[in-house]
């Protein structure tokens, strides 16, 4: 036995001190004999506290812990008293422990009876009561019972670090420490606790799957219980809401950062079900503003910051916003700051991130303002990123043109949604493609069971669900155009489905849809010449074109493609989309060129869709142009390239009052 848990020790006190000391260390002591005692702890200067150790510990009997069958005995009524005798004598050991900075050796020899009476508290957390009176405005022992057991153990963690990551039930005593925290926030224990939960976050092993189940047990029992946990510290470590985070905020952030690694790195493991979509889970409970927030302390605290640390950040960042919520979450994470904390990072970290950075500004970003909700984030920050990057220290660097081409991309963007607001008025094109009549949305009927197809009158409405093909596909093709309105499959010729799958679905507002449209016009008027004159390519070798939008590359890039045979026909083949698209393009052949194919294609997290987006004209204008150029040429094949360049400026030049949507 270590000598200063000697009981003996006991007769160096003051008689009546001894006395209650003594009395209090008995199996038949009272609850108020060992408040007493913790008087007199409270009482003593700290060089004498250790003297009353004996008192606390003797009472620590571990052969006092009541089995399950205890609660079950006629004699259950006097478990309670003995419970609160000993979550006070359990705090009196801790806190004379903890203050007075004892050493290691004495704190491995009270392992012995602290770990088991922690972990019988622990275990039988539900049949005890959750508070116990204290007196005199003192912190409330049963609550931080647990967060002085954390502090004795980092202090005893640091020589013996086999001992507790060896130790079957602690990572759960943990985590229910970490879930009471915000009930003792306000007491002498929650600084210490905070430092001693960082440090077992960055030290201990969560590389077996049953030590992270430990972990998600003490914090509830799901996922979703230990998710808020590490949400709130990130937010804590974010708004330095403690002395302890203020000193060392990006201690902080690593360690917590370690452990959301240790789930995204398992994310993969489709069987691991504590692991299974948990950054989504995490997303859920406000991820990204408390993560990008948090991140900013890397930036500030220069002795805990590294290479390695950013990275590890930033992949997280990449696992949150590359997922199927990704532009969902995009626009809280650029108007949290994540851009200008990106730039701040190039500058303070060096060269040691820039593929990472650079993945961001140049690969995912750009890509990501085809939404609309992405583009106003943008908007609202870009007058600040300008300023960024034109700060020397940007500038400097070789990675200021990426961050340059990302901004001016995004203002780009900002000036379309100008351009949006400034005119709500919105067209739409009757799809009685006999009619095809352009005019404001408002003065159309919608399908009443699809709400996706509009008409100019009932007449038009009825003519095309019996001769246009709307009777057959009616709410049913939904995965390549921008309906939101997903039903049942009529027609079982078209589609192997008889539901159609609401995640291949349309799932943007109308705010988004317009955007996308009005991205796509855009796109067509910069190039129309272009676009005209490989369609007449198309057109001489007797195929059908359609335009692909592609906005997955920066810039975005346009091509003039063949209905046979264009690359993108096995992806909608494996899509299970073929059939739709096989309709679109009979329709588009029938309008007699009122109606024309374009696609655009986008990024969707990780993956790329494909939306088709048909350009309505208030004629056929330009398909009997082009045609009539088409003939032309073959009646003259001497004129080559430049009389098809010529030939196409004149129809465009003769447009006149021809009226084009998407």
């Amino acid at each position: 036995m270590h000598p200063a848990l000697d009981i003996r020790t006991l007769s160096k006190l003051p008689a009546e001190h001894k006395a209650i000391a003594l009395t209090a260390s008995r199996a038949e002591g009272t609850l108020e004999d060992l408040r007493n005692l913790q008087k007199l702890v409270r009482s003593a200067n700290e060089k004498h506290r250790i003297r009353y150790l004996p008192a606390f510990y003797h009472f620590l009997d571990p052969s006092k812990i009541p089995g399950p069958l205890d609660w079950e005995s006629p004699q259950s009524e006097r478990l309670p008293p003995l419970i609160a005798r000993i979550v006070y004598a359990l705090r009196g050991t801790l806190r004379i422990l903890t203050d007075i900075g004892s050493s290691r050796d004495l704190c491995l020899a009270c392992w012995d009876r602290l770990w088991p009476w922690t972990h019988f508290l622990h275990q039988y957390h539900d049949h005890l009561a959750s508070t116990i009176e204290s007196p005199d405005n003192d912190e409330p022992p049963y609550l931080t019972v647990y967060a002085w057991f954390v502090v004795f153990a980092a202090r005893l963690h640091e020589e013996h670090t086999t001992l507790l990551s060896g130790t079957p039930g602690f990572r759960s005593v943990l985590a229910r420490a970490w879930r009471l925290a915000p009930t003792f926030q306000e007491t002498k224990a929650y600084e210490p606790f905070l430092t001693s939960l960082a440090r077992f976050l960055g030290s201990l092993t969560f590389s077996d799957t049953a030590h992270i189940a430990e972990l998600i047990s003490g914090a509830g029992g799901a996922p979703h219980d230990l998710a808020p946990l590490i949400v709130h510290y990130l937010a804590h470590i974010a708004a330095r809401h403690s002395t302890a985070l203020t000193q060392a905020p990006g201690y902080h952030f690593s360690c917590v950062l370690r452990l959301i690694m240790v789930f995204t790195a398992r994310k993969a493991a489709p069987d691991d079900i504590p692991y299974k979509n948990f950054i989504d889970v995490l997303a859920a409970h406000g991820l990204v503003l408390a993560f990008i927030g948090a991140m900013r302390s890397l930036l500030d605290d220069t002795a805990h910051r590294g290479v390695a640390m950013g990275r590890g950040a930033l992949m997280v960042v990449e696992n949150l916003l590359a997922g199927p919520q990704g532009c969902q979450l995009l626009p809280r994470a650029i108007r949290a700051g994540f851009l200008s904390t990106l730039a701040q990072m190039s500058i303070q970290f060096g060269s040691g991130l820039d593929e990472e950075i650079r993945f961001f500004v140049r690969t995912f970003l750009p890509p990501n303002m085809v939404y609309y909700h992405v583009a106003v984030a943008i908007s609202e920050v870009i007058d600040e990123l300008f300023e960024l990057v034109q700060s020397p220290e940007l500038q400097s660097r070789a990675i200021s043109e990426d961050f340059t081409l990302c901004i001016a991309a995004g203002a780009k963007r900002a000036q379309l949604l100008d351009e949006i607001d400034s005119d709500e008025t919105v067209l739409r094109a009757c799809d009685n493609l006999a009619c095809g009549e352009i005019h404001e949305r408002s003065r159309l009927r919608r399908c009443s069971k699809c709400r996706s197809s509009y008409y100019c009158t009932r007449e038009c409405q009825i003519a095309d669900w019996r001769n246009g093909g709307h009777s057959k596909i009616c709410g049913s093709f939904t995965a390549l155009t921008l309906s939101s309105c997903p039903s049942l499959c009529v027609d079982s010729q078209l589609s192997n489905q008889t539901q159609i799958d609401e995640s291949q679905s349309c799932q943007l507002g109308f705010r988004e849809r317009q955007f996308l449209r009005t991205l796509v016009q855009e796109a067509y008027d910069e190039d129309i010449n272009f676009i005209c004159v490989e369609q007449l390519m198309l057109m001489a070798e007797d195929h059908q074109p359609f335009i692909l939008f592609d906005f997955t590359c920066t810039p975005q890039q346009v091509s003039v493609e063949s209905v046979e045979d264009s690359f993108i026909l096995k992806i909608l083949h494996e899509s299970g989309a073929f059939a739709q698209w096989e309709y679109l393009a009979e329709r588009a052949r029938a309008s007699g060129g009122r109606m024309r194919l374009h696609v655009i294609r986008v990024v969707e997290g990780l993956r790329k869709r494909l939306w088709v987006i048909p350009l309505r004209s208030s004629s056929n204008f330009i398909e009997e142009d082009l045609q009539w150029c088409l003939d032309i040429v073959r009646e003259n094949p001497d004129c080559g390239a430049i009389g098809v360049d010529e030939g196409v400026e004149e129809t465009l030049a003769n447009r006149g009052d021809l009226v084009e949507i998407h």
